[in-house]
């Protein structure tokens, strides 16, 4: 318990002593001498006589040295404190109407603080109302250790299995199926979902405040059991499930291609990540048993203190503060390169296959060939040429992509797809198309077909007798056509 110095003023003025109590910490005291003679000198009080050893069983009053017999007032002061706090104001001229007999001013002790750290230099602190909280002080064979390391088992196979969905690392060139482009609309709503997926991403800055905080002794104290290796291994859990989470979370934030699929995408991630303080909210309501229900009950009820020394510390400072400059910095760097490469038509095939049947205008089948990316854009969107000037582009006005012999505009079409949004021609190739004929009459083609040629993605696409150089088959003597 705590040590408490008290100083009574009317021993003080009468025997020069003073009283030194430890033990459990006091509350009130009656007027112990109430019953006694006022005419007779009070006796200096020792262990074994003093009359609050009824009302407290381990207190020990010991004898100190004799205080100053004058008029000045009266300290009361918790050992550990920087300076004294007044208690009463001594007056002898008022004090002369009083009882002679002592009386103790009640003390109180905050039922936390069990160290000897000035309550000054302390900063109140609870742990998280989530699963993984009972890592840290649970017995490792408790259904509380049990329970949290199943959340988190759950938890990673969820994300391991949408991980492995939705990447291709097969393919070298687009190994997180990035869309090649998007709307502007799409564009701004996924840096806003970005901004509130890292604030919402409460496991993450959980880690940063506990790294902040440290290992606090008092934390020890207030949760029996839990141990620094215990409180290692929640942080590192913790954190390994948050930012697994937030990169999956942006990563289908900027696979989306439209603001509902963001918006959709972005609540399905969110019930996963939280899925923890779901867990432990369901705990604290019963349904996992009673003997869980009190250990959620216990966790939220109990608080330990931290040390304003690590708190507010330049270490503890850099970690609160570099938390949402590396995420943000690493988010919005990663949201620039896939923009910019999107806008660049990176992720678009730079040379694709196109051939038209001849049965509606014969003279289509002449341009049957390869097209190569061209810089140029319309809508948003890069076109490609072909052999004789063709231009294969996006028509806005139509909503479509189009196929123009020899005007330069794409909605001066020669051949056109069904309607489409898609930032990808290829898109199209399961799609119907049309022709316009020379009389400016439109005829379903019979026959189309769209691939992309790139020998260097694919192995063994020039075949036996060919092989890839600069990205087109080189074939060997005796051996024609596009892959030999």
């Amino acid at each position: 318990g705590d040590d408490y110095v008290i100083s009574n003023r009317a021993n003080a003025l009468m025997s020069g002593s003073i009283q030194r109590v430890s033990g459990a910490s006091i509350t009130a005291f009656e007027d112990f001498t109430q019953n006694q003679n006022k005419d007779k000198d009070l006796p200096t009080p020792h262990a074994h006589s003093d009359p609050t050893d009824d009302v407290l069983d381990d207190v020990n009053v010991i004898t100190a040295t004799a205080a100053p017999q004058d008029n000045d007032r009266v300290k009361l002061c918790e050992e550990g404190c920087s300076m004294s706090m007044p208690v009463d104001e001594y007056d002898g001229h008022k004090d002369s109407d009083r009882d002679s007999n002592s009386e103790l001013q009640p003390l109180h002790r905050h039922p936390s603080i069990v160290t000897l750290t000035p309550q000054n230099d302390l900063t109140k602190r609870v742990l998280s109302e989530d699963t993984f909280s009972f890592l840290i002080y649970s017995h490792v064979r408790s259904r509380a250790f049990f329970l949290a390391t199943f959340v988190f088992t759950f938890q990673i196979a969820i994300y391991s299995v949408l991980a492995y969905d939705i990447t291709h690392f097969s393919n070298p060139k687009n190994p997180l199926k990035l869309p090649v482009g998007v709307e502007t609309p799409v564009r701004i709503a996924s840096a806003f979902a970005i901004v509130v997926a890292i604030i919402t991403q409460d496991d993450v800055r959980k880690v940063a405040n506990l790294l902040r905080d440290g290992f606090d002794q008092d934390l020890a104290d207030s949760f029996q059991g839990a141990t620094k290796t215990k409180w290692i291994m929640s942080i590192v859990l913790r954190g390994s499930e948050g930012l697994m989470g937030l990169f999956l979370t942006v990563l289908l934030i900027m696979q989306s291609t439209t603001v509902l699929d963001l918006l959709l995408n972005f609540l399905a991630m969110e019930f996963v990540s939280h899925l923890d303080d779901v867990v432990f909210v369901l705990t604290k309501e019963g349904f996992f048993g009673g003997g869980l229900q009190n250990e959620s009950t216990k966790l939220s009820n109990t608080f330990y203190h931290a040390s304003h020394l690590s708190t507010n510390s330049r270490t503890a400072s850099f970690v609160t503060k570099a938390y949402f400059i590396i995420l943000f910095t690493i988010m919005f760097a990663a949201w620039g390169i896939i923009s910019v490469n999107q806008v660049s038509g990176k992720y678009l095939c730079n040379q694709i296959f196109a051939q038209f049947s001849e049965e509606a205008l014969p003279m289509i089948g002449t341009f049957t060939g390869l097209f190569y990316l061209h810089k140029q854009s319309f809508a948003g969107r890069l076109s490609y040429r072909g052999r004789g000037g063709s231009l294969m582009a996006y028509c806005e006005d139509e909503t479509r992509w189009t196929l123009s012999l020899e005007d330069s505009h794409p909605c001066n079409w020669t051949a056109a797809s069904s309607e489409s949004t898609s930032f990808d021609v290829l898109t199209t190739a399961s799609s119907p198309w049309m022709v316009r004929s020379l009389s400016s009459l439109e005829a379903p083609l019979t026959h189309h077909f769209l691939a992309c040629y790139e020998c260097k993605y694919v192995d063994n696409f020039c075949g036996e007798f060919g092989s890839c150089s600069s990205n087109q088959c080189m074939c060997n003597d005796g051996y024609y056509g596009l892959r030999c």
